[in-house]
């Protein structure tokens, strides 16, 4: 836990909007390559996992069956964003023949961090269960997120050890890029005017909150450079936390890239991250 950062320091480091004031012309970018992204690939858009309008994903199948499945977690603060402003960050996967799933959930105030935590789960269960129907592998799932993507992509997990959920063990790697881990932090900057995070979210929904993350999957953390301080902190922690677990984890630091551009290093076939992450899924072979 970072408790010498002022409540003032924090809502400078976590207003990104105010740092990039240009931060528009990169969602209009992501929008365009996602546009492009469902004119190349058979999207099957707004499919239900749950009973909520914001409930849904979007899926890929693969070409050949048992293929491994790539999941993505979009950002935005648990409270903005949307899966269609995000699928261009399958197509590397989806040319290296995986199914691809992009998940949204239900969105703060509306809902609780929790309570979203729970959604992406959900999402997860239901691409285990869906994956004859995307020619996947339920036993070989690979997880990103992005930002609060990543903190849900490994909470998520963490929910479905704790419930000794079937699909827990089929997920592979958890690839968390530019993560937040420690929602106490958040709880005292103003995010927490649409968040709502009390000290009992903050303290079950914080990886940085346990003693320990002892688990299986390969956990991968990323950052950029560029980003704030409160990042590539929160980055460290958790890999430190989960390196003296015992846990296969590692860091990288992703060098020139910020908060919004780190992301076209997982969009880009020839990026850093998706190159990595396939080399990881084609290396994981049964």
């Amino acid at each position: 836990m970072d408790n010498n950062l002022t409540n003032e320091g924090l809502d400078a480091q976590f207003n990104l909007r105010e740092r990039h004031p240009d931060f528009q012309t990169y969602f209009d970018r992501n929008e365009s390559l996602s546009e492009q992204s469902l004119s190349r690939f058979p999207w099957q858009t707004d499919i239900s996992y749950g009973e909520h309008r914001l409930q849904t994903l979007d899926f890929v199948a693969a070409r050949s069956p048992l293929s491994p499945i790539y999941i993505f977690i979009h950002g935005g603060y648990w409270k903005t964003l949307d899966k269609s402003s995000h699928r261009f960050l399958a197509d590397p996967f989806l040319e290296n023949g995986c199914a691809a799933v992009n998940v949204n959930y239900r969105l703060a105030p509306e809902a609780t961090i929790d309570e979203i935590v729970e959604d992406v789960a959900n999402a997860i269960r239901w691409a285990g269960a869906h994956a004859q129907d995307m020619q996947g592998n339920p036993n070989r799932i690979y997880i990103a997120g992005h930002s609060a993507g990543a903190h849900l992509a490994l909470m998520s997990y963490l929910l479905l050890l704790e419930q000794e959920d079937e699909f827990a063990q089929s997920r592979r790697c958890v690839y968390c890029i530019s993560g937040l881990y420690d929602l106490d932090l958040l709880m005292r900057s103003y995010l927490n005017e649409e968040l709502n995070i009390t000290p009992r979210v903050a303290e079950t929904c914080s990886p940085l909150a346990r003693s320990e993350l002892k688990v299986d999957s390969n956990l991968k953390f990323l950052v950029g450079s560029e980003e704030t301080n409160v990042f590539i902190s929160q980055t460290r922690l958790i890999h430190g936390l989960a390196s003296d677990s015992g846990a296969n984890a590692s860091l990288d630091i992703i060098e020139g890239r910020h908060h919004f551009d780190i992301l076209y290093e997982l969009g880009d076939p020839k990026g850093v991250l998706s190159q990595e992450l396939m080399a990881i899924i084609k290396a994981d072979q049964e």
